[in-house]
């Protein structure tokens, strides 16, 4: 992430969204039904495996750019969709029909 990144990481008002939850992509005023997708593995993240979510720093940007991360007691097909959904490349992400299409077939 470059200063501007950063800069406006910390500006971003709050029509745009929580820190927390937010889009790499919102960073760069790109906002879509993708970012939404990445905010709902985000929160869906926080509730499975009672974290706290980082307001920045490595951890927070780790998040956001680095979608490659196990959660050895999840069961796999949930944690995959997660990781889809916080694929730091919007095109990526699963519309919300698949995300329900697939939480339908988990026993």
């Amino acid at each position: 992430m470059n200063n501007e990144d950063s800069a406006a990481k910390n500006s971003f008002s709050d029509q745009e969204g929580d820190k927390y939850y937010i889009a790499p992509e919102v960073l760069e005023g790109k906002v879509s039904t993708a970012a939404d997708i990445f905010s709902l593995g985000l929160i869906l993240l926080e509730l499975v495996t009672n974290i706290d979510l980082p307001s920045s720093g490595e951890a927070w940007e780790a998040l956001r750019y680095n979608a490659n991360f196990t959660l050895s007691n999840i069961e796999s097909t949930f944690t995959t969709l997660m990781i889809t959904m916080l694929n730091p490349i919007p095109e990526n992400r699963p519309t919300a029909s698949s995300i329900l299409n697939q939480l339908g077939s988990m026993d």
